[in-house]
């Protein structure tokens, strides 16, 4: 084999490893592709794990609503009772055991009020420290993800700028090598 045919031969596989380094771009563009979707996916079933989470604080909410309301038919009762045991006893103290009552009453739905605007804040307070913690989650992943990346890309530049260079000092070499071939021998 002759120097120009080594030379042509060694040209079409600089081009063929060029074209081999685009196909690899293109597949690494794809596997960022596929990890992109993956990460949604993921992000998916933490969004149905909070809706869950969230369905089930309100249901134990609606639970301890329904056991207040039993407690204030309970404590209604006993009232009646008591209201009625004194009715017996003294005319007179009916306004007194009725003014009583009243204010029993509206002490303890002053207290169910307050008991519901503490759970309603409870409430609000776990749902926010739930977005809190999926929003520090989901950026540390993501800052994770991308210095990966990077890091990856540095790599891979370093690599194919070594690679290149490599070629090009032989390619180099072989072209002094031929001319002083020519210089030696002639064509």
């Amino acid at each position: 084999m002759n120097l120009k045919e080594r030379l042509t031969r060694t040209q079409a596989n600089m081009d063929e490893l060029k074209k081999k380094m685009d196909e690899a771009a293109a597949s690494a563009k794809e596997m960022h592709q596929l990890k992109k979707e993956q990460i949604e996916a993921g992000m998916n079933a933490l969004d149905a794990v909070v809706d869950e989470l969230d369905s089930t604080i309100e249901k134990q909410l609606d639970e301890s609503f329904g056991d207040v309301q039993a407690a204030e038919e309970l404590i209604e009762e006993e009232l009646n009772k008591k209201l009625h045991k004194e009715l017996t006893t003294a005319q007179g103290n009916l306004e007194a055991a009725k003014e009583n009552a009243r204010l029993a009453k509206e002490r303890r739905r002053s207290k169910i009020n307050s008991m519901r605007l503490k759970l309603q804040m409870n409430v609000k307070a776990a749902k926010e420290k739930i977005a809190e913690k999926k929003e520090t989650h989901d950026k540390a992943k993501q800052e994770k993800r991308i210095v990966a990346l990077l890091d990856y890309a540095d790599r891979c530049q370093e690599l194919a700028l070594a690679s290149a260079l490599e070629a090009e000092f032989s390619m180099l070499e072989a072209m002094a090598e031929a001319a002083d071939f020519i210089e030696k021998y002639g064509e």
